[in-house]
């Protein structure tokens, strides 16, 4: 299993686009990829779900992972389009009310860059 990532960084805020399952040892090369993303602290980064198929709890780990670590660092993360099965995932761990998701990416960079 892979998962694509392609990043897109405006200067104020950076896009974490994912496509694929996010589960399995994809979830390796998503950590090390947030890892490098996250060396500066205060980086504010929309986590693109909209192309993601499956994720499993290793995905959900690296997602709290993340987010955890921007908010010891004063960053912020926020998960985007999350597609009904990931949706479905986070409703039953009760993981939505943890996460801050939104349903497209231009109210989550609206937010990230109100916030900055």
């Amino acid at each position: 299993m892979t998962i694509q990532i392609n990043v897109q960084d405006d200067g104020s805020v950076i896009i974490v686009s994912l496509l694929g399952d996010l589960m399995g040892g994809s979830v390796d090369q998503l950590a090390a990829r947030l890892t490098e993303l996250m060396a500066s602290p205060q980086t504010r980064l929309a986590i693109d779900l909209e192309k993601v198929n499956s994720i499993d709890s290793s995905g959900l780990g690296q997602l709290m992972e993340c987010v955890t670590r921007s908010r010891l660092r004063g960053g912020h993360v926020v998960l985007v389009a999350p597609t009904p099965f990931v949706s479905g995932v986070l409703r039953v761990t009760h993981l939505d009310h943890w996460f801050e998701i939104y349903d497209s990416m231009d109210e989550s960079l609206q937010i990230l860059r109100e916030n900055s």
